[in-house]
């Protein structure tokens, strides 16, 4: 629109030039009139004087000769010249008059034509807006019948499709129907679940391995590693060899997860135990002299094959494979220990193949927001009361530095802990280098090859 704006203007720029030619032409021709003609009045002004003069001249000459009828004779002349003169300047007026009344004309006229053809072109281009819109909206109604041919289209296969599931939907029904009470089949057999190794225990279950529980407050299934063991593996056997050592054996990295191993269930009075059996698990009775068995595992290292060097986020949900080496999570920690008192069962093995046990009667480990604080007492065992120097100490891991030190104690000593200044037990430093524990009787630091943390469940009184 504005470039057909600036070519009409172009065009009347050019129009008034051209009049502006040509009433400079009309002027000019108009002076050149008048100039000749001021010279003939100059000319006859100038024979007035000269002949004046002339008569004055031959007045004085002949003193008086002439007469006064030739006297009256040149006033009459001069007289009729005067009239002539006003006659010539009367029609040179009037010529210009008229020059400048047809130049007027003229502009009218020329003004009246520009006009008409700026109007004629305005038209014109309006003409071709119309016509441009003419087609944009010729091309809208056919866009507009395509998508109406189209939505019939789709409306024919929506028809088709809604009477086809008209059709389906008894089926549908009987199939939602059995989608609900598998749900709630599902639901029962999740809510059967034990909630921990303790509760399996009591089931009957007596083999270590790899249990699926459901602990409410966590609101999902965990593969826990549970063992089943009495105070007879603490004794010697017959052979002499320690059968605390052969049940460390019997739960290090030799036993697979899983092995892709059938999902067994055992029903006891109103519940359904969910066994996740390991092929190596060995089955071991119970005595009624010896502590019961039943022990939910939280902490285990027996081959390396974790990294427990992890972030704060991972020791919050847990990690590793609980066949092997795994940390079950500091939040599932949390929710079992604070539902109830639970003590704790940490079972060592030295470099030098020796058992180091300690034993608490009350272990609690605190929510996310304090960090995870821990809270140990009554020790018993053989490893001196190397944990009591952490309690109290928030959680601590290579991105979260909750200890007392000036220094980072996770990053420089690696994994998560419970660290103080820094620490006089670690169970999860690095693999068998940074896996220690302070013996104060003989004040000497043990170090170890493999480690379990267990808790159940205490039948004592809770500590507060």
């Amino acid at each position: 629109m504005s470039k057909m704006v600036s070519t009409v203007m172009s065009d009347m720029a050019t129009a008034l030039s051209k009049l502006e030619d040509r009433m400079a032409t009309v002027h000019n021709a108009s002076q050149r009139s008048f100039r000749h003609l001021q010279g003939h009045v100059i000319n006859l002004n100038n024979s007035m004087q000269d002949l004046s003069e002339r008569i004055f001249q031959l007045s004085n000459k002949r003193q008086h000769e002439l007469s006064i009828q030739s006297l009256d004779k040149s006033r009459t002349v001069l007289d009729n010249l005067n009239i002539q003169l006003l006659f010539n300047a009367n029609r040179l007026s009037s010529l210009e008059a008229a020059m400048l009344n047809h130049s007027m004309r003229h502009c009218g006229r020329t003004n009246n034509e520009l006009l008409q053809e700026v109007k004629l072109y305005r038209l014109e281009e309006q003409g071709k807006l119309t016509k441009e819109e003419v087609v944009q909206l010729q091309d809208r109604v056919k866009s507009l019948e395509a998508s109406v041919g189209r939505l019939q289209v789709h409306g024919k296969t929506v028809d088709t499709k809604l009477s086809q599931m008209l059709r389906y939907a008894p089926v549908s029904q009987r199939i939602l129907s059995h989608v609900t009470e598998l749900k709630n089949e599902v639901d029962n057999l999740i809510l059967n679940v034990p909630k921990d190794c303790q509760e399996y225990f009591t089931r009957g279950q007596r083999n270590n391995g790899s249990y699926a529980i459901y602990w409410p407050d966590i609101g999902r299934t965990q593969k826990i590693y549970c063992i089943m063991i009495s105070d007879k593996l603490a004794t010697q056997n017959s052979s002499g060899q320690g059968v605390a050592e052969n049940a460390i054996s019997n739960i290090d990295a030799n036993e697979d997860t899983f092995k892709s191993s059938p999902i067994t269930s055992t029903q006891t009075a109103d519940h359904v135990a969910v066994h996740l059996h390991d092929q190596s698990d060995q089955f071991l009775t119970e005595d009624d002299n010896t502590r019961a068995g039943g022990w939910t595992v939280i902490q285990r290292r027996v081959d390396g094959s974790a990294n427990f060097t992890v972030t704060w986020d991972e020791y919050t949900r847990g990690f590793g494979d609980p066949s092997r080496d795994y940390w079950a999570g500091n939040n599932f920690i949390h929710a079992v220990t604070c539902s109830s008192n639970h003590e704790l069962w940490i079972r060592m093995e030295d470099i030098n193949s020796e058992i180091w046990e300690a034993r608490y009667d009350t272990f609690k480990v605190s929510s996310e927001n304090d960090n995870y604080r821990l809270l140990v007492a009554g020790y018993k065992g053989n490893a001196t009361d190397a944990l009591r120097y952490s309690n109290t100490m928030a959680f601590s891991t290579m991105d979260r530095d909750n200890d007392d030190s000036a220094s980072h104690c996770a990053e420089y000593n690696g994994g998560g802990w419970w660290y103080s200044q820094c620490h006089v037990s670690n169970l999860n430093g690095p693999f068998s280098v940074g896996m220690v524990w302070y013996n104060r009787e003989g004040k000497d630091w043990i170090q170890l090859k493999s480690t379990i943390m267990m808790i159940r469940q205490s039948r004592r009184l809770t500590l507060r």
